[in-house]
């Protein structure tokens, strides 16, 4: 009974891995909890947040990896950025659009 249990459970990770794989995401996703580090502003004034990293977990079928939001950062609109006080300590999803390389907090 056992070996059937384990092979049953193989075939559903399987199955939810080949899944995964063709699944065809619009938008990429993870939830996060990171230490503020700085703040980056570009020509337009929008700027962009890096974090340190303290916890992540990706999204099962449409994964944002964490090296995309540790190098790239989180995009905020200048008028965000002006006036929002940010905490050492944040947390909350993440989201980048298929067609995009820009990350966006995701309320």
């Amino acid at each position: 009974v056992y070996m059937k249990l384990k092979h049953l459970f193989l075939l559903v990770i399987l199955s939810i891995t080949m899944t995964a794989n063709a699944y065809d995401c619009e938008r990429y996703e993870g939830q996060f909890m990171g230490e503020f580090k700085s703040l980056e502003f570009d020509a337009h004034g929008n700027c962009n947040l890096k974090l340190k990293i303290l916890h992540y977990q990706h999204h099962i079928l449409c994964p944002l990896d964490v090296v995309d939001v540790e190098r790239n950062g989180i995009f905020y609109t200048e008028e965000f950025c002006r006036d929002y006080q940010f905490d050492f300590i944040m947390s909350g999803y993440l989201v980048r659009q298929a067609n995009s390389q820009r990350i966006i907090f995701d309320y």
